[in-house]
């Protein structure tokens, strides 16, 4: 009697376990799913927010091309994914010929083919205050040597035409916001760019921000890919072409950038100046 006693016992003590686990699982996924609704109210408000706030600074750009965000995140997102596909041939090559690139907001289509930065230096011009500035930086934080901190500088000194154009001029989708900053960030990775200054409480404008975010990028996946390639350069032009990559069709180049028309002329001239200037 007394082990049915016993075992009557286990078996009521492991029903009111039971029972109890089942009552607090009911708990946590009621709390999960009013999270989540709050969550997706927040996130729907922000959009809306953001939306208007588009709608009131620029109404005639939204009126121009309503779907150009969509077109913008679409290409983005296109130019991003197709980083690690083979580029001289297969779908990676297909896809830079068709959009002209991943990134660098430089990326023109074959319909809208443009250089980079169109603004130049004027003749003997000297090297930018935040080009130097970027040139010790980059030494510093990542061991490079001057001629492949230049490779680095002349190419953002050429997107961004010295420094004077941190908003693209001619965005490839009409209406959207173009490349942005430094490095001329384009679709997900301006977004990306906005978000991690943002959250680190700086203004997009500043050369923390950007200067922090090109530290950011050289410190995760982009850096892994060409930090090794630009330290085995020797020289401003090497590393400026490197540095730059392109998807240009029949020339097709990994790199940081990657412009569909590189003008490599213009890239490896600045380069070279920040290293005699350096």
């Amino acid at each position: 009697m007394a082990v049915v006693k016993i075992i009557a016992a286990g078996g009521a003590v492991a029903a009111l376990y039971y029972l109890w686990t089942e009552m607090e699982q009911q708990k946590a996924d009621a709390i999960n799913a009013q999270n989540a609704a709050i969550y997706n109210a927040n996130l729907q408000a922000e959009q809306a927010k953001a939306a208007r706030k588009r709608a009131i600074l620029n109404p005639q750009q939204q009126q121009q091309n309503p779907w150009a965000p969509v077109l913008e995140w679409g290409l983005g997102e296109v130019m991003n994914r197709t980083r690690s596909l083979p580029r001289d041939s297969g779908l990676g090559g297909f896809l830079d010929r068709v959009f002209g690139g991943r990134g660098g907001g430089t990326t023109p289509t074959r319909r809208t083919p443009r250089q980079s930065a169109p603004v130049t230096r004027p003749s003997g011009a000297q090297p930018s205050n935040i080009g130097a500035r970027l040139m010790s930086d980059l030494q510093r934080d990542f061991g490079l040597t001057t001629a492949q901190a230049a490779g680095v500088v002349g190419n953002l000194d050429h997107e961004t035409g010295g420094f004077k154009s941190m908003q693209e001029i001619n965005p490839v989708v009409k209406g959207s916001r173009g490349g942005y900053g430094y490095a001329q960030w384009t679709g997900p990775r301006r977004r990306q760019f906005e978000a991690w200054s943002a959250k680190n409480g700086l203004d997009v404008r500043s050369y923390e921000a950007n200067y922090g975010f090109l530290k950011h990028e050289l410190n995760g996946a982009e850096g892994r890919s060409v930090l090794p390639r630009l330290r085995r350069t020797n020289n401003a032009a090497d590393a400026a072409i490197v540095f730059s990559g392109s998807s240009q069709r029949g020339n097709a180049k990994p790199g940081f950038l990657r412009p569909g028309i590189p003008h490599f002329s213009s890239r490896i001239k600045r380069a070279q100046m920040y290293e005699r200037g350096a």
